[in-house]
Parts: structure tokens; C-alpha cells; sequence
């Protein structure tokens, strides 16, 4: 019997992550331009933190509504394509605009951009991730589980998380007990 590589994944509850209304309220919490393009960005992207504090105004596709993020991560830097939402897109190509194309978008180191989430974090009362303090991955993480949940298959998710490993990505399918409980019910045609 052949074994699949991401097999021996333990599966558990999924508790550190930010559902789409928690990060809404994040969102809301913001009260700066900076605070509010790093969260989105990170949001849509699910980039390390890494490839967000290196994006500069030339790695945004305005024509294909996409964006590249430098793969800092591994030996060999490779780049990948995210595609961004209509809204999204065109929030950034008004916060670009004065920025010449070498300029990064953020000015910021990851201490600081950890600083900017936990205070954001402070204002949205949203300080704790499960057992965890709320830190930049937990943004990747969520974006990660929020795809998973949409239904995006799992080759697809570790195409846009810059995954050469399918294990790696398979633990963004642990869903909670209530997920499980609600796609269950959708395949027998329940109402969630």
C-alpha cells in the first residue's frame, strides 16, 4: 500500500488562526495607511514576513491584478505570482504612487512590523492566537486555512504559500471539529 508523503501529518484542531471576520476587525483596528497595506498584504498574500518587507512598487502587476513575492526562505531565491482581488489592486495602486519602482513599499524592519500587528492586535482585542501570542506568521497561517477552507486544492495553496513540499501544506487542512462537521453536512446536501 503506497503512503502519501503528507500521511503522517497529525491531524488536530486548528486553533491559531484568524477566521475572515477576525481579520476584518484587525482591519478596522488599523489607524495608519503603514499599519493597515502591511496587514492587508500579508492578508491576501500569505507571505512570509520576509517577502512582505521586501516588496517593492515594481513587483506589483497592475495589468494582471498580481504581484511578486521574492522567496527569501530557501537556498536557491525563487519568485512566485499571487494574484490580489480588484479591491485589493487598486488600494495599492493609489498607496504606490508616489513611490518611485526601486522604492520598497514598506520602510520597515520585521521587529517593527511585529510591533505594528501586536499593537493593531492591542486596539482589536485580538492578542492571543490560541495558545499563542498574535505574531506575522499567524497572518500566513490563516491565509492559508481561509484558502483550504474556500475549497482551493491543496497543490494550489502550496503554489501561493512557495511550498515545493505537499506535507508542508497539508497541515493547513486540519480543520476544527465544527469545519469538519459543516463540510460533512454540505456533501449530504445540509444546509450550514
Amino acid at each position: 500500500m503506497e503512503r502519501h508523503a503528507f500521511s503522517q501529518v497529525v491531524m488536530k484542531d486548528s486553533q491559531g488562526y484568524l477566521n475572515e471576520k477576525r481579520v476584518d476587525l484587525l482591519l478596522a483596528a488599523c489607524e495608519t495607511q503603514e499599519e493597515y497595506s502591511l496587514l492587508l498584504i500579508m492578508w491576501k498574500t500569505g507571505g512570509r514576513i520576509s517577502e512582505i518587507l521586501a516588496i517593492k512598487k515594481q513587483d506589483f502587476d497592475f495589468e494582471e491584478d498580481s504581484i511578486i513575492l521574492k522567496t527569501l526562505k530557501k537556498r536557491k531565491p525563487t519568485v512566485r505570482s499571487i494574484p490580489l482581488d480588484k479591491k485589493t489592486i487598486d488600494y495599492f495602486k493609489t498607496y504606490a504612487i508616489s513611490l518611485d519602482d526601486g522604492d520598497k513599499l514598506f520602510k520597515i524592519n520585521r521587529y517593527q512590523a511585529y510591533r505594528i500587528l501586536l499593537r493593531v492586535g492591542k486596539r482589536a482585542k485580538i492578542v492571543t492566537i490560541g495558545t499563542k501570542q498574535l505574531h506575522p506568521h499567524v497572518l500566513r497561517h490563516s491565509f492559508a486555512i481561509h484558502c483550504a477552507k474556500k475549497g482551493l486544492p491543496i497543490n494550489v495553496v502550496a503554489r501561493l504559500l512557495g511550498h515545493s513540499n505537499l506535507a508542508m501544506t497539508a497541515y493547513y487542512q486540519n480543520f476544527t471539529s465544527e469545519d469538519i462537521k459543516d463540510l460533512v453536512k454540505k456533501i449530504w446536501g445540509e444546509k450550514v
